[in-house]
């Protein structure tokens, strides 16, 4: 994992310092993502220089997760020592408005749309127990409630035995270990119906690469002959949409971002949330 995060680093520094520069070679790169990117069926982007943010942070995003290769990364080393568009970070300050309105997975709409990947991070632990209510009673924080399905492909077929790992952090933005009783993570499986249930706090926001991410929860979800579905679930309304220090993460990504309600459930007052998965 270590080297997998290191190519992302250094592949999204190298984009970052070609954004908004003005020579030919940059514009050839974006040309040749373009060409790679589109039997792929991944976002397409503009033959000229990418000057929106959001393109730009799909442009790393391609780079640390898909199939950035040594020709684009030489390209890409090329513009290095020109243009200034990004940070020292490689994530510009600014990012595009969110739709906030969205549930996650497959209620796109009536569009059928595998659930987008995101980025593991740095806080996964092997061996979570089997537990569906990740927080003790004793935690403190807003009890919320994800509730979904598991999709096959087609956003209709429900995945029953789906595996899903769950983990994020506590009420003050800080991960628990292993050693603290695997606190706020856990795993599970889709019932006969695709269905699961999860009950946890909404986790806080903490501090990353000079900025704040915003609330998230983790997901790896696995079932053969599926391969793992990493990704992340965010919370609709977090203002950290708009301005997430994690300039290679999928905050933007509608398919992730989950709104939550108000409801009495057990005489308690809980958020609820539904974070629908389809797998590819």
């Amino acid at each position: 994992m270590g080297a997998r995060l290191t190519r992302i680093y250094d592949l999204a520094g190298w984009a970052a310092m070609s954004i908004g520069n003005q020579d030919p070679i940059c514009g050839g790169l974006t040309a040749l993502l373009a060409s790679k990117i589109e039997p792929l069926g991944k976002p397409q982007f503009d033959e000229g220089l990418m000057s929106d943010t959001s393109s730009r942070r799909v442009f790393l995003r391609w780079l640390g997760l898909g199939a950035g290769s040594a020709a684009v990364a030489g390209l890409a080393s090329g513009c290095a020592d020109q243009g200034p568009g990004a940070s020292d970070t490689g994530v510009d300050e600014d990012v595009g408005s969110q739709d906030s309105g969205t549930d996650g997975g497959g209620g796109d709409g009536g569009q059928c749309e595998e659930t987008a990947s995101d980025v593991e991070g740095p806080f996964h632990e092997e061996d979570a127990p089997q537990r569906t209510k990740l927080a003790p009673d004793d935690e403190p924080g807003t009890r919320i409630v994800i509730e979904g399905t598991v999709y096959e492909s087609d956003c209709e077929t429900p995945v029953e035995g789906a595996l899903l790992d769950v983990w994020h952090a506590n009420d003050d933005g800080d991960y628990y270990d292993a050693s603290d009783d695997y606190r706020l993570r856990g795993q599970l499986q889709s019932d006969a119906q695709g269905s699961y249930e999860i009950q946890t706090i909404r986790p806080g926001r903490y501090p990353d690469a000079g900025g704040l991410r915003p609330r998230h929860v983790h997901f790896i979800v696995s079932s053969p002959p599926h391969g793992a579905l990493t990704t992340q679930m965010y919370f609709a309304g977090d203002p950290r949409l708009e301005d997430d220090s994690c300039g290679i993460c999928s905050s933007d990504e509608a398919s992730l971002i989950v709104d939550f309600q108000s409801e009495t459930r057990d005489g308690s007052e809980v958020l609820v949330g539904q974070f629908d998965i389809v797998l590819g």
